[in-house]
């Protein structure tokens, strides 16, 4: 690996509708290389603090879906670019790939979730693979995430 450290990440909020699972963010992986996943998080706007936590999950998908192109950004001053690309807000979902639930959390709609996988324990993404970020709330709310990375 050439130690570049990049991160994808919303440009904006995406809506998320209630019970309905959503591909807030998606990091696709390149054919050349694996990819190591240093940490990710979510955000929510919620304001209803009697609201019922959201189920969000960090997992891979054996498809792409269909979603709006984000670039991730390079996180240090190096010459090389980048392979990852990245989707947000998908209108067609990633057929789930198995059993590669990496994390699943619940996480109330007026707060915030964040990891960073300890050194020697970060997931390691194959090769032509996708990692998504994906919410299933009980109730209409917004959410921003990223994914932390090393090529």
């Amino acid at each position: 690996m050439a130690a570049k450290y990049g991160v994808v990440r919303n440009a904006g909020a995406v809506a998320c509708v209630a019970a309905t699972a959503k591909t807030i963010l998606q990091l696709a992986i390149p054919a050349s290389i694996r990819v190591r996943i240093l940490g990710w998080g979510v955000f929510f706007d919620g304001a209803v603090v009697t609201a019922t936590p959201a189920f969000v999950q960090l997992i891979a998908s054996s498809t792409s879906g269909t979603t709006s192109a984000t670039t991730p950004v390079q996180m240090q001053p190096v010459a090389e670019a980048l392979q990852c690309t990245g989707g947000t807000n998908a209108t067609v979902e990633p057929t789930v790939a198995g059993s590669n639930l990496y994390r699943a959390v619940y996480v109330h709609p007026q707060a915030a979730y964040a990891e960073r996988f300890p050194m020697g324990q970060e997931i390691i993404m194959a090769a032509s693979s996708w990692i998504n970020l994906r919410v299933n709330a009980p109730a209409n709310v917004d959410a921003i995430g990223w994914i932390d990375f090393e090529e």
